[in-house]
């Protein structure tokens, strides 16, 4: 069955999650603005009176679609993408059509083999950060919306990107008792 007109394939096997996780968060998202006495504490922003104005003007502007569409951050492979391919229009269409919040970045894959023996093969494979940058700038140049970029980056961006560096998993850094390890870990990644 066929819930959004012009979008089959693989796309389609996501989307039955895809529609529970946005109505899913689109309710928690009503009943938080629905219930401002439950929140205790609100942190109010530190904005400054442009930026106000212009969440506040983005917001007004925004059809209830287009809101629901930023709770959306599908993903993409930072390998070299032509704006002329069909994983860029697919993409495109993400952007200009369900309004999504973000994208995230993951290295790229391989080919399956047709004999696969080593049963801890992973088709994972570091992707290269220009291609991730080349695409993220254009992905950021056709939105009317500014996209969320995120990554996973838990153990520095090398598992994901060549020539980045590797660190351990997050439990090595909590069984040296040392903040500071994992502060300058953190602080290596974000560079």
């Amino acid at each position: 069955m066929l819930l959004w007109p012009g979008v089959s394939g693989k796309f389609m096997s996501y989307l039955p999650i895809t529609l529970i996780v946005v109505l899913s968060a689109s309710l928690l998202t009503a009943l938080v603005l629905a219930a401002p006495g439950l929140r205790s504490n609100p942190v109010p922003p530190n904005l400054d009176l442009e930026a106000q104005r212009w969440v506040d003007d983005t917001l007004e502007r925004m059809s209830l679609d287009e809101k629901i569409g930023q709770l959306i951050v599908p993903s993409f492979f930072s390998e070299y993408m032509s704006s002329d391919s069909a994983s860029y229009d697919h993409l495109v269409a993400l952007v200009h059509e369900y309004h999504v919040g973000g994208m995230l970045v993951f290295g790229t894959r391989e080919p399956r083999p047709d004999v696969l023996l080593n049963r801890t093969y992973s088709r994972n494979t570091r992707g290269q950060p220009l291609n991730a940058a080349s695409l993220i700038n254009r992905l950021q140049a056709i939105s009317p919306v500014p996209l969320l970029v995120a990554a996973d980056f838990e153990t520095g961006i090398g598992v994901r990107m060549n020539g980045g560096t590797t660190f351990p998993r997050a439990m090595a850094f909590g069984a040296t008792y040392d903040p500071q390890l994992a502060y300058a870990a953190g602080r290596i990644t974000a560079a």
